[in-house]
């Protein structure tokens, strides 16, 4: 495609049939001469491939957003095969601008995954061998990654007690058993885990950190590399460890 067709007209508003989707075309159709490539008609405004597109995204995509469920119950891209089901107006509007675009409009669940809520999380919560073979499925599929004795890593205390020895290493070790507290992310009551950031400002984050607090920031080395599983693998986009 030459740099130039997206912004060549190629229809109209009148070419749309369902009113909500014809008023959505009209507010990205701009003001061209001559005839509407696809229906003939002698108008003064048209859409190019670009401004449908935005069109087909607004309607269908940000126009079907729930909030309940955090997704919208349509999306579009141009390698689904499988078109949503619309009335017929509608219906014969997303195929003509999908075969004007190469957008298709298909059903869109809600993404429970971003809830934690996944097959393996399933398979978890049942127990059992089917909890077991769950897990020896998330450590296969989860590459290693190692963190050299080289790295700095940073956990930081909130509020310590003042009669607290805070320059002591186990300070700033996991909750001991005796301190009161609810299983997070990945500890147990009867297993705790140690949680560490490559950057002070992710502890200050995850802690919730606000300007009233005091604020106690401890830098550990490892004493010998780490041989870990990445389970968000390229989540950043960087190979930041």
């Amino acid at each position: 495609m030459r740099p130039d067709e997206t912004h060549q007209p190629l229809a109209c508003p009148a070419c749309f049939a369902n009113f909500g989707f014809r008023h959505t075309v009209e507010r990205f159709a701009r003001k061209r001469s001559g005839v509407c490539p696809q229906c003939g008609i002698d108008g003064s405004v048209k859409l190019s491939r670009s401004e449908l597109e935005e069109a087909v995204v607004e309607f269908f995509v940000d126009g079907s957003y729930i909030t309940e469920t955090f997704a919208p119950v349509y999306q579009v891209n141009r390698s689904n095969s499988y078109c949503a089901t619309f009335d017929p107006t509608l219906s014969s509007d997303a195929a003509l601008a999908g075969h004007l675009t190469g957008l298709v409009v298909f059903d869109y669940g809600p993404p429970l995954w971003r809830l934690g809520m996944t097959e393996h999380y399933d398979e978890f919560e049942a127990g059992g061998e089917r909890r077991k073979r769950a897990a020896e499925a998330i450590v296969a599929a989860a590459p290693s990654m190692s963190i050299p004795t080289s790295a700095t890593l940073f956990r930081i205390r909130l509020n310590a007690r003042a009669d607290e020895s805070i320059t002591r290493a186990a300070a700033f070790d996991p909750p001991p058993a005796s301190m009161p507290r609810e299983p997070g992310r990945w500890d147990e009551l009867n297993f705790p885990v140690l949680y560490l950031a490559d950057d002070i400002e992710l502890c200050l984050h995850e802690c919730r950190t606000n300007i009233a607090d005091e604020i106690i920031v401890a830098a550990l080395q490892p004493a010998r590399e780490l041989q870990l599983l990445d389970l968000i693998p390229n989540f950043t986009g960087t190979d930041r460890w």
